[in-house]
């Protein structure tokens, strides 16, 4: 079968770059704020990190998809060939996989009145290329992995009545192709519905939200991959004028208090390490479901139109601003090793002594395994300013 590849136009982005030592204590980390982009609508716009330095970009009204490398401040915009009317189309993602550099596109327009047509992409960030995955249906069949990989799977619920105020629910793990939903998990106990809006596989957490109140809490659920925990209310709720969600126990961010989002309460949920794997979580302004993205590669936060004087919307400006968020860290060990790289390889270049502090800037692509135990490497500041990497084994996040 023939393979659809894009359209890309390779475009410098006239945009406004602020660059400097200004910082904010926004969370309980510090938080700087690195870049500011404008003059790209962020009305019915969403983000997505697909690479260590590259957002993915997609507007409503805007008939592409812009990329947009935040290193070499460069644009490319892509668009597929095998839509009817390539000005009269939506873009929008799907999901995305930053550390396989790829991402699911779906691009939809209407061909009679009130009845649109849906199609679906798979593209490769690194190599450009895209796949159209119903033209190719059969060559994915046979070699599923070799398309999806970890992001074949999502996982949602659905609730049954037991009466007029409560549910049970029912967790089913999907395959985004095929369809094909198997259940993983049946409440017993009548429960309030929850919404799964997020799973961190390497923690064993569900991120959700419960629907069925005026202030939509927010949980975090255990799941060891058979057995469903308690669910732990994180003491969010969407309402007020805490506009902007993040997950606490991700970034280490909380609720805005006396209406002014620089000054936060800080609770640890439950986790021996602040910066964790979950790329993205979702929000629900009716403007956009991704109004932020987080890149635990190198620590970096894009977030579509933050004034943190005055989060309520509309009030937004135009921008994209890039922070980029520095975790404390101890060595919990004597004489730990820093190299000049991430691997056992990379020449040494001193030693750390129990209970020395550094801040975390960037993790390896991959975790290694070194004797018993798996972790990354972290790239991380000694007292002198020197930057150096460690194995993650041998640090303790700090609150």
């Amino acid at each position: 079968m023939k393979r659809t590849r894009p359209i890309c136009v390779m475009i410098f982005v006239i945009l406004s770059t602020l660059l400097g030592p200004a910082s904010e204590a926004l969370w309980g980390l510090d938080i700087v704020l690195e870049r500011i982009y404008r003059g790209y609508t962020t009305f019915h716009t969403d983000i997505y990190w697909v690479s260590p330095d590259t957002l993915a970009i997609t507007n409503y009204d805007k008939p592409y998809m812009l990329l947009f490398n935040i290193e070499q401040n460069r644009g490319k915009m892509v668009t597929v060939e095998d839509v009817p009317d390539k000005t009269q189309c939506h873009y929008e993602i799907i999901d995305a996989d930053l550390d396989a550099q790829k991402l699911i596109l779906q691009v939809y327009y209407e061909k009679e009145r009130f009845k649109d047509i849906y199609q679906h992409y798979l593209y490769d960030v690194a190599t450009g290329r895209i796949t159209n995955l119903e033209t190719e249906a059969e060559a994915i069949r046979a070699n599923p992995e070799a398309y999806f990989k970890d992001f074949r799977y999502y996982f949602a619920s659905e609730k049954e009545p037991i009466s007029k105020t409560a549910y049970r629910y029912i967790l089913y793990r999907y395959d985004r192709y095929t369809g094909v939903k198997e259940r993983l998990y049946f409440s017993e106990e009548p429960l309030y519905y929850f919404d799964i809006l997020q799973y961190d596989e390497e923690r064993g957490l569900f991120f959700a939200k419960n629907s069925l109140v005026n202030y939509q809490n927010f949980f975090i659920i255990p799941y060891d991959g058979n057995t469903l925990g308690t669910p732990q209310d994180i003491g969010y709720e969407r309402g007020g004028n805490a506009a902007l969600l993040l997950g606490r126990y991700i970034v280490g961010a909380g609720e805005s208090v006396e209406e002014d989002f620089a000054k936060v309460v800080i609770r640890k949920i439950n986790s021996k390490q602040i910066v964790q794997k979950i790329p993205q979580l979702e929000t629900n302004f009716g403007y956009s479901q991704r109004v932020f993205a987080v890149n635990p590669r190198k620590n970096l936060l894009a977030v579509l139109g933050l004034n943190y004087n005055q989060l309520q919307y509309p009030d937004f400006p135009d921008c994209i601003s890039i922070y980029r968020y520095i975790p404390e860290a101890e060595i919990n060990d004597d004489r730990v090793r820093f190299r000049s790289g991430p691997s056992t390889s990379a020449d040494i270049l001193g030693v750390f002594t129990k209970k020395d502090r550094v801040k975390i800037y960037e993790r390896s692509e991959k975790p290694m395994t070194i004797g018993d135990q798996t972790s990354y490497w972290y790239k991380v500041k000694k007292s002198d300013g020197k930057e150096v990497w460690v194995f993650g084994a041998f640090l303790t996040f700090l609150d």
